[in-house]
């Protein structure tokens, strides 16, 4: 059923599902008046009501974000949007990778960095299942669904939506929107990777990477790992 819901671009949960059930339950009731004007105002603000439920329950699920510090937990599964320079040995993937242990990883390419060479190098030393989904960047809408292909592919590998987290530090800002989006329809969790930079070579100084979560649905983040 949550693949059926998936591709109509949302999730749900059982309470969801319960609160539809209990608002056609009551429109029903109203069927037999359904010719007089109260029982028409009677069944619209049903629907109203239902659609303010789902509403609310989606605002309280989503917790915000823009947390700034260490990496703090381990993840199942990671989807990355990638740039030009983003599979290079030692690049933000690599550390990344190294600080989450994902088990699967995905990357979501353009027709440009799909053709990387670094991308097969990088299958191979990072010893994990790797996903690959090729976007195309003129096809705004085009974006999101291969994000919600990519996230829905790490699903159905058994991982849970609070196992994993979509890092949108690479890649064009087209991509990394759109993957912001799609998470946010999947209530996966977005993150962004901050690091200060030297003045001349403009190179990422090693050391001083920062993981920004952008969003999280948690009610409260765990400690970083190793305390």
């Amino acid at each position: 059923m949550n693949a059926m819901f998936r591709a109509m671009g949302t999730r749900f949960d059982i309470n969801d599902l319960l609160i539809v059930g209990i608002a056609l339950t009551l429109a029903l009731t109203g069927v037999s008046s359904l010719l007089s004007p109260v029982g028409n105002i009677a069944v619209s603000a049903v629907v109203v009501l239902v659609w303010l439920l789902l509403g609310l329950r989606r605002s309280r699920r989503r917790r915000g974000g823009g947390r700034e510090g260490e990496f703090q937990e381990r993840r199942r599964g990671v989807l990355f949007t990638v740039g030009l320079k983003g599979v290079e040995r030692g690049s933000l993937l690599d550390l990344v990778v190294d600080r989450l242990e994902p088990e699967v990883v995905g990357l979501l390419v353009t027709s440009e960095t799909a053709e990387l060479s670094g991308i097969e190098e990088f299958k191979r030393r990072s010893r994990v299942a790797v996903t690959i989904e090729r976007v195309d960047l003129d096809d705004w809408e085009g974006c999101r669904r291969a994000t919600r292909r990519a996230l829905d592919e790490l699903l159905d590998r058994g991982l849970g939506p609070d196992e994993l987290v979509v890092d949108i530090t690479g890649g064009p800002k087209t991509l990394s929107l759109a993957a912001f989006l799609a998470a946010e329809d999947h209530q996966v969790e977005t993150q962004y990777v901050k690091s200060d930079f030297d003045p001349v070579t403009k190179d990422r100084v090693p050391g001083t990477e920062r993981q920004v979560l952008l969003t999280t649905y948690r009610e409260a983040m765990p400690p970083p790992m190793g305390e």
